[in-house]
């Protein structure tokens, strides 16, 4: 009987449950079209949000010239000193 109890309950449930998932997708957010950041901008945002960078890093559009002017990054280096 308990379990039976149990079965109608968690049934009950499921419905409940699949009525408000139709609710939300009923509710759907309209959100305003806007211009994306620059790469910078977001970099930024990002590091003000959440203390850390998470799509990039600030240095990455002075790449090439860095290579051009073979400056060495950190992993580099200590893979040059494990070497040794």
């Amino acid at each position: 009987m308990l379990g039976e109890a149990q079965r109608a309950h968690e049934t009950k449930e499921a419905a409940r449950s699949s009525s408000r998932l139709r609710q939300l997708h009923a509710r759907r957010v309209r959100l305003p079209k806007v211009e994306p950041w620059l790469p910078a901008e977001r970099l930024q945002k990002e590091f003000d949000a959440i203390g850390f960078f998470l799509s990039g890093h600030p240095l990455d559009d002075y790449m090439p010239a860095l290579k051009r002017m073979r400056v060495q990054s950190w992993w580099s280096s200590l893979a040059l000193l494990n070497q040794a």
